[in-house]
């Protein structure tokens, strides 16, 4: 063969990795969620500056407990968080329910069983409990998680109860939090932070058995909040279930 042959191939060698170049690079430009925009400390540091700027936040809940994907329970409601330690949850499915956290004691009212259990926060193992940490003291994320920065998303990617949200430029960003510690009694997490306003928009819990997800819309910063939106009176009749506190 001869040599012009052997420049021939040499140009056609360089025409294609010319367009591999331009092809990785438009998408890198067309779809940012397949690279990381921001580091891990640069979302971190969002989030604890919109943390500065909030005192209590509202939004539609859906909740799904997933044992496995074919029974998978689901629940929806809505919350309410108001630093520094309350989280109020009125669930309207599957059927009625309340369930009220603050920093030392977890409170559920079932009407429909007229039932109340009352627990220790600590000794508790409902899940919900993880949204304090998140909305109300993120410096305590910072100390007892391992944190470490995953696949991030695009808005039009993600869903809340089966349908997909907005389209637009907003990014989701992933966080995935390990307790540091063994037998903490905190539950690893993956958390996908919204770039509008840099709150989270859907945890999954894992507690080591189960994993459950919990999806936010509708999300409001520093809503009007009604002076007895934490105060629960238990209802005439209503059997208390209680452990120590």
């Amino acid at each position: 063969r001869g040599a012009g042959g052997d420049f021939n191939n040499i140009g056609i060698s360089y025409a294609l990795l010319i367009r591999k170049m331009i092809f990785l690079l438009f998408c890198l430009l067309a779809f940012p969620s397949i690279s990381f925009a921001l580091s891990k400390d640069e979302i971190i540091s969002k989030m604890e500056e919109a943390h500065k700027n909030m005192s209590a936040v509202s939004a539609k809940l859906h909740q799904k407990a997933l044992p496995n994907e074919e029974d998978a329970q689901e629940s929806a409601g809505e919350l309410i968080i108001l630093k520094p330690d309350k989280l109020r949850i009125d669930y309207a499915k599957p059927e009625p329910q309340m369930l009220l956290i603050d920093a030392k004691n977890v409170t559920i009212y079932t009407p429909s069983l007229k039932q109340v259990i009352k627990q220790g926060l600590d000794k508790s193992n409902t899940q919900q409990k993880v949204l304090l940490d998140l909305f109300c003291s993120f410096a305590s994320v910072k100390e007892y998680y391992k944190i470490t920065q995953k696949k991030s998303r695009k808005v039009v990617e993600a869903v809340a109860g089966g349908k997909a949200l907005t389209e637009g430029e907003t990014v989701h960003y992933a966080l995935s939090l390990k307790p540091k510690k063994k037998d903490s009694g905190l539950f690893a997490m993956l958390v996908y932070i919204d770039s509008k306003n840099w709150l989270p928009v859907e945890i999954t819990v894992d507690d080591g058995e189960n994993k459950m997800e919990l999806t936010l819309t509708d999300v409001k910063v520093n809503p009007e909040v009604k002076p007895d939106a934490f105060e629960f009176k238990i209802p005439d009749g209503a059997e208390v279930i209680s452990s120590p506190l």
